[in-house]
């Protein structure tokens, strides 16, 4: 992983993990306003934690996790998905809830008003309208992996493998045949 305090004109590698574990994503905690706490997900293995702007880190969990996501109405509460599961935490790492079985669960997203979003492996994406307790399915992408998830509070876009598609929502889930956005 590689940082830029001066805007992108220089980078400073540095390394999270005692091992050399790829990372998969990094977030920055919106409780964090000046970016010194920072969470990264290992690709194959644990999910991290900054609080001094990546001088140290702290694993949080051993356990894989495929994505994260900062619920954007309740501060300091965040989603993981880890394949199997739907899990919710405080940023001090309490459960905030027991996790909910979503099978192939891969990737989060959330809007303020709206969701949150999961997406699977197989091509799938689920809405719940209850915060997590329970998950409805809103459109299915042909065994198309879910890459990524972003919601507004009324549009989804997915990445699939395919590319990348959004769907109005104004009070309805996405269109089983949604329109893929043309990408320059």
């Amino acid at each position: 992983m590689r940082r830029s305090t001066d805007g992108g004109s220089t980078w400073t590698a540095f390394q999270v993990t005692r091992d050399g574990c790829a990372l998969a994503r990094v977030v920055v905690s919106p409780l964090s306003h000046d970016g010194r706490m920072l969470y990264a997900l290992g690709a194959d293995y644990g999910l991290w934690r900054s609080v001094d702007r990546d001088a140290t880190w702290t694993m949080m969990s051993p356990d894989h996790h495929a994505d994260l996501a900062f619920d954007p109405v309740s501060a300091g509460q965040f989603y993981t998905v880890d394949g199997n599961n739907v899990s919710w935490y405080w940023e001090d790492f309490n459960l905030w809830r027991d996790p909910v079985p979503l099978a192939g669960a891969n990737v989060i997203g959330l809007a303020s008003y709206q969701g949150p979003y999961v997406g699977t492996s197989d091509g799938r994406v689920y809405e719940s309208l209850d915060r997590g307790q329970t998950w409805y399915e809103i459109s299915t992408f042909s065994g198309d992996p879910i890459r990524d998830i972003v919601a507004t509070d009324d549009v989804i876009y997915v990445l699939t493998a395919s590319g990348l598609i959004g769907g109005y929502r104004e009070g309805a889930p996405v269109p089983a045949t949604p329109t893929p956005l043309p990408i320059p």
